[in-house]
């Protein structure tokens, strides 16, 4: 049977095993595990620093913008006015040339500031061209005015083969100019909204994707 004195000095050496071990071990940092997490559907308020536009872009190509408001955790702020924005063009088609829409999509990738690095999840903010109801028409008074001219040249039958001449000629017309585009001018503030919620941690690498 063991003693008082051998008990305590087994349970001595233990407690020193175990502070050995536990100096070995880093501390805790409340400053890197402190995350601020934005909710799915956060607006993000951004004004772009140059222009975009479907004559100039492709899918696929880079803007930059920059943070027109913070974006705040309840009443701290998380992510500064001002911070740095990169983003991708994920549509950039002109209209066809007698019929369809031009069509830009662009969405925000990442936010940088004070060293930070966040990557996002925004869902796309997409401008639209108006339709070819402009080359509609044209083609349409060519053919009349073809027929009118025909008329007067050969009666009935010169009629009809004026309003196709004409409207042959109405149709070139609108082939040669009829591409659209649509823009987003330098300094344009757009809305978007995250798609997923994303995570703001002291610890900037921690973000990164």
């Amino acid at each position: 049977m063991l003693g008082t004195g051998n008990v305590n000095r087994k349970l001595l050496c233990q407690a020193a095993w175990i502070a050995l071990l536990c100096t070995g071990l880093p501390a805790a940092d409340p400053k890197r595990e402190a995350c601020a997490v934005l909710p799915a559907g956060t607006a993000l308020r951004v004004r772009l620093d140059h222009s975009v536009s479907t004559a100039t872009q492709r899918a696929g190509d880079r803007f930059t913008a920059t943070l027109a408001e913070p974006l705040r955790d309840g009443e701290r702020i998380v992510v500064p006015k001002g911070a740095r924005v990169l983003g991708r063009v994920r549509q950039a088609a002109p209209s066809g040339r007698l019929s369809g829409r031009a069509v830009l999509t662009l969405a925000p990738e990442r936010l940088e500031w004070d060293g930070h690095s966040v990557g996002l999840d925004v869902r796309g903010w997409t401008r639209t061209s108006g339709r070819h109801r402009r080359h509609l028409t044209w083609i349409g008074g060519g053919s009349g005015a073809g027929a009118v001219i025909g008329a007067l040249a050969g009666g009935g039958a010169g009629a009809a083969i004026g309003a196709g001449a004409g409207a042959a000629a109405g149709l070139a017309g609108a082939a040669a100019t009829g591409r659209k585009h649509v823009s987003a001018p330098a300094e344009s503030l757009l809305t978007f909204r995250l798609h997923s919620a994303a995570p703001i941690c002291e610890n900037s690498q921690r973000n990164r994707r």
